[in-house]
């Protein structure tokens, strides 16, 4: 730096040295911005750094939100790998198998969920449905009845009971 009249004169290139280091600035800003515009990209992203059974969750729900369940259950199996301590992963599981028709594997995951969780709520009607589809009606009624028992005075089992009754009623 070159001092005239007690001024400072900063050298010719600095204007392309603050230029160029804006630009960087903002090509980082804006690569930063399109990896977090998108779970699907975040997530991914995260995964080269670190893997949890919260992040492989977390981009199943995304891909399950785009409707590509096949990859949201590649990733809550992975989350279960990692770690299967979460019932949530296990229900998110059953409802992505339950979208492409693969009953038995739902009921298998809504059973593991309320091994893990019997208060898991979310999973008993949609356990319950499944049973009644698939016929299996003593095991619908015995889940309804665990679904009393931990939640005594919710409406859907009104629903839930009217349910099993008319499946049994179509039996006989």
């Amino acid at each position: 730096l070159v001092v005239v009249q007690n001024k400072l004169k900063w050298p010719s290139y600095s204007k392309y040295v603050i230029g160029s280091l804006f630009a960087i600035y903002a090509v980082m800003t804006m690569r930063q911005n399109y990896i977090w515009g998108k779970a699907t990209r975040f997530y991914p992203y995260i995964l080269q750094y670190q893997t949890t059974a919260r992040v492989h969750n977390n981009l199943a729900m995304a891909y399950a939100d785009e409707q590509k369940i096949e990859l949201a259950i590649q990733h809550y199996k992975k989350a279960i790998e990692v770690s299967d301590n979460y019932p949530q992963t296990h229900y998110n599981l059953a409802r992505s198998y339950v979208a492409i028709d693969d009953t038995k594997s739902a009921i298998t995951e809504l059973k593991t969920t309320l091994e893990m969780s019997a208060n898991f709520g979310p999973a008993y009607p949609l356990l319950i449905q499944l049973l009644v589809v698939t016929d299996d009606l003593p095991s619908a009624r015995m889940y309804l009845e665990q679904f009393a028992e931990v939640y005594p005075s919710t409406p859907v089992q009104k629903e839930l009971e009217a349910i099993i009754a008319r499946a049994e009623a179509s039996k006989e």
